[in-house]
């Protein structure tokens, strides 16, 4: 029998257990992406429900309100306590209405939407209108309107979004400038 002079592996064997690993890898990266993913969701959809619950029983103690929701009709409120404004500018940060919502979040703390970044104001909270005029919103139903981001692209209608999804490249400038953004949009009911 003859014997190999040097009992290490071939080149070609080395790329076939290159190739097994990184096909391996690939599998285990996108099952992880796919948890993230669905832990982020989760997430949002957790907040959503907390938000509402909030927003109702604000509407409903709210004096002098009659069951209205807090704030100014037609002005978009940032759900936060630090900066000045959110979603691109649109939204703004008002102490006055924190201070009646506050008191019914859980803690007196708003939940902050998964996959926020440190200096962009597009994914750092949520925002809601207590009484957007009919049509001007994408649901084209007017009303009390609550509005999160999104990190990726969502088809109208989905279950994530329970509503329209807006899409908007750009932004104002800044850390927001050439970023396409997404937002979902719900009606919030009285």
């Amino acid at each position: 029998m003859l014997k190999r002079k040097n009992a290490g592996f071939t080149f070609t064997e080395l790329m076939i257990i290159l190739l097994i690993i990184s096909f391996l890898m690939l599998i285990v990266m996108t099952s992880i992406t796919k948890s993230r993913s669905s832990g982020r969701d989760s997430q949002v959809r957790a907040d959503r429900q907390t938000i509402k619950l909030a927003l109702a029983r604000a509407a409903q103690f709210n004096p002098g309100g009659g069951g209205k929701y807090p704030g100014t009709a037609g002005t978009w409120y940032c759900l936060k306590t630090t900066g000045t404004n959110c979603y691109n500018t649109v939204g703004t940060m008002d102490p006055v209405v924190n201070a009646i919502l506050l008191r019914y979040f859980p803690g007196s703390v708003y939940p902050t939407p998964p996959g926020a970044k440190a200096g962009e104001n597009r994914y750092d909270a949520y925002i809601y209108n207590p009484n957007l005029p009919a049509g001007s919103d994408p649901l084209g139903v007017g009303g009390p309107m609550l509005v999160w981001p999104s990190e990726k692209l969502i088809t109208a209608q989905s279950a994530e979004c329970n509503g329209q999804v807006v899409f908007q490249s750009g932004g104002s400038g800044g850390s927001n400038s050439g970023v396409d953004v997404y937002y979902c949009y719900e009606r919030l009911q009285r």
